[in-house]
């Protein structure tokens, strides 16, 4: 277990820092703090890339300086090529690097990972206790209910003015998308309901045009015409249609898409080969559709075509 005031996806504190970079010069930004003690790293399998980790004997008050464990883009932030032993000034007080760890995301998505260095914090003054439960052994089914329980009664043993509360951090990043997911279920729904529509309102009109066309097609094949060619004949403007509507619809869907990529900070762009694949999709229900009603058309009776009204 370990205790931090903050969980990894939402760091919020954030305070001024200034360092003299590799070149000499004086850099300052804004970065992000957390406090920690010194299983934080174990126990959310964060690498450290250089130097090491916070230890559980913090700097006595009033000795100088302090010690920071800095992420991948705190180095990159302030143009440290090797900061472990590089002095950070924050006001009238410093603190030594002592490591690099690994990037991870400090917020969701839409942000960029932003630089952020971990303190030594007291486990009695933390805000969150983060619990790793040990993984089952092969073929045995995970007892979550049972370590709930068992932290349960050791919580109330040991903290008896606070009431138990508990989260999966899973859930917590789960809960930083649920807008996204939500917009994907209907936008998921409103596509089914509109090839439904489509294809129902293509049937129902090749229908009428195809019966509209019914002694036409009976001369064309009295007149030697193959099925195939009245089948190519009768499903050419249908889909001159779809691929008019594919070309009216690419620029909306494109710019719907580009306005909500751009909320993120890592994303997709979208290429031609989506679109290309959206086109081809609804070419081919098209084509199922008319082509169903066609090929009974071409291969009915001529003589029962001629006879049509």
């Amino acid at each position: 277990m370990t205790v931090s005031t903050s969980l990894p996806i939402d760091v919020n504190s954030s305070t001024g820092l200034s360092i003299v970079g590799d070149d000499g010069q004086k850099v300052e930004a804004q970065c992000y703090r957390m406090d920690a003690d010194e299983n934080f790293l174990n126990v959310y399998k964060i690498p450290l890339v250089a130097g090491r980790f916070l230890s559980n004997e913090p700097a006595e008050e009033n000795k100088e300086p302090d010690e920071y464990v800095v992420n991948q883009t705190f180095a990159r932030t302030f143009g440290l090529k090797h900061p472990v032993g590089k002095v950070i000034h924050r006001g009238d007080t410093k603190a030594t690097i002592i490591g690099v760890m690994k990037d991870f995301h400090l917020h969701s998505y839409r942000q960029e990972i932003a630089p952020l260095f971990i303190h030594w914090g007291d486990p009695r003054w933390g805000a969150y206790a983060s619990i790793r439960l040990r993984a089952p052994s092969a073929g045995a089914a995970a007892d979550v209910p049972g370590a709930i329980a068992e932290l349960r009664q050791a919580w109330q043993r040991t903290v008896k003015d606070y009431p138990f509360d508990y989260t999966f951090v899973d859930d917590s990043f789960r809960k930083l998308y649920e807008q996204d997911e939500k917009l994907g279920e209907i936008a998921s729904l409103f596509t089914v309901l509109a090839l439904f529509v489509g294809t129902i309102g293509l049937l129902g009109l090749s229908t009428f045009v195809i019966q509209s066309r019914t002694k036409e097609i009976g001369i064309r094949k009295v007149l030697g015409a193959t099925s195939p060619s009245v089948v190519v004949l009768l499903s050419r403007k249908f889909m001159i249609l779809v691929g008019l509507s594919n070309l009216v619809a690419w620029p909306v869907a494109y710019w719907v898409m580009t306005r909500w990529l751009s909320d993120f900070a890592y994303r997709v762009s979208p290429g031609p080969g989506l679109f290309l694949l959206a086109g081809g999709g609804a070419a081919f229900i098209a084509l199922i559709t008319v082509s169903a009603q066609a090929i009974r058309a071409s291969n009915a009776n001529p003589v029962e075509a001629l006879r049509y009204e």
